[in-house]
């Protein structure tokens, strides 16, 4: 496979290789990042407790002459098995220990060890924030439970130059 060229690809790869660096022995409470799925459904289960789905949404362009800004909705989900935790409090304890090393592992580039100005390769300067985190709708009788972190990438383009 070849070297990603597009802003738009170059953001995602990004963004994924920063999760990957969710494990506990690089210093995050788990190991999710082993675990981490795009463009298809996270799997969890005894095995593997915890996951990571990121769910990338429609942009929404908007053209300045030959300039394109796009705003990208990103939502990672965390996803929980919650017959692998035996009681509700340590369930809330994965979910959030989770969600913070979502956090810490998108907002500092543990590559580089510092926060990049809010962005990732490919964005504008600055052109990463954090939206809201909301619990994940769960089917009655599931054994699966999440949240949703949600991110904004802002790519900027040139006419024809993606």
């Amino acid at each position: 496979m070849s070297a990603p060229t597009a802003r738009r690809e170059l953001a995602l790869v990004d963004l994924l290789n920063r999760l990957t660096f969710i494990q506990t022995a690089k210093g995050y409470n788990t190991d999710a990042g082993e675990n981490l799925f795009i463009f298809e459904d996270c799997v969890v289960g005894e095995d593997d407790p915890l996951g990571i789905q990121v769910e990338v949404g429609p942009d929404s362009p908007v053209m300045s002459g030959r300039r394109i800004r796009a705003e990208v909705p990103i939502q990672i989900q965390a996803l929980v098995y919650a017959p692998a935790f035996d009681t509700i409090p340590a369930r809330i304890h994965a979910l959030e220990s989770l969600i913070a090393d979502i956090k810490r592992a998108v907002e500092i580039d543990e590559g580089q060890k510092a926060d990049l100005q809010h962005g990732l390769d490919g964005t504008h300067a600055r052109g990463l924030r954090r939206g809201v985190t909301v619990p994940l709708k769960r089917e009655p009788g599931s054994q699966f439970y999440g949240a949703a972190v949600e991110y904004i990438a802002t790519i900027d383009e040139a006419w024809g130059e993606p």
